[in-house]
């Protein structure tokens, strides 16, 4: 019976001890950043560069809805893109109807925030 007593004691020292142990918040901004979210973008294409496009951003989730307006679109190798199946940045044309998928800090500052899009979903400009 003390041996239980003993042994319930020292399991009652050690939690708050491994609770005091653990890490801090996670920072909010900057590299790392915590909670990330996804930032859903849809406008139109404006033009191409080498690692970037420009787009005109009409509509977005709730998120990015400080990131209206022209914006630089940064995309890497990890990028998909679609335009009427599978497609590349060079078979997007100006005036496309896009979908980006941008993964960001929650709490960043869209003024300085890099967009480096996860997803692109072009559909052909309309004709109307």
């Amino acid at each position: 019976m003390k041996l239980r007593i003993l042994a319930l004691a020292v399991a009652t020292a050690l939690i708050p001890a491994s609770v005091a142990l653990a890490k801090g918040k996670p920072n909010q901004t900057g590299e790392n950043c915590r909670p990330k979210v996804s930032f859903v973008l849809k406008g139109t294409f404006t033009s191409l560069g080498t690692d970037s496009f420009q787009m005109n951003v009409t509509h977005a989730n709730h998120h990015g809805r400080t990131l209206l307006g022209d914006r630089e679109i940064t995309f890497s190798g990890s990028t998909r893109f679609r335009r009427n199946g599978h497609a590349t940045p060079a078979d997007l044309q100006p005036g496309d109807r896009l979908n980006v998928q941008v993964r960001g800090c929650k709490r960043g500052d869209p003024a300085t925030m890099e967009l480096l899009a996860k997803r692109v979903v072009a559909h052909p400009a309309s004709t109307s």
